[in-house]
């Protein structure tokens, strides 16, 4: 199983996915294929397009990263996390035995 949390508030948006989904042993995993897919397009976009400062660090079965994004670019940033969280949602709720999605902590932007 995939386990994502995420955390917006602030202008700091953070995102940690650990574990394999295990849709399929064979080498064919489309359940991962898609989180990984959702996961690097949000952060390139956060880095190319809402000009984050921050950092990201992916490896075998894990995803991560933090970052900062001005005021004048938050709106974007806002509505780029929002729509990567909810494909993520998207994908938890045709396979919830795949992927669990959660935020961590509090913050005041993420609806």
């Amino acid at each position: 199983m995939t386990e994502i949390t995420y955390t917006m508030e602030n202008g700091r948006y953070t995102l940690e996915a650990k574990g394999h989904a295990g849709y399929d042993k064979h080498g064919h995993d489309i359940i991962c294929a898609a989180i990984s897919a959702l996961l690097q397009m949000g952060w390139a976009g956060m880095e190319r397009e809402c000009y984050a400062k921050g950092e990201q660090k992916q490896e075998e079965g894990y995803f991560w990263f933090d970052c900062v994004v001005s005021d004048e670019n938050r709106k974007e940033a806002d509505t780029l996390m929002k729509a990567v969280i909810e494909g993520l949602k998207l994908i938890e709720e045709g396979a919830p035995e795949y992927l669990k999605v959660q935020q961590k902590g509090g913050g005041g932007n993420q609806n």
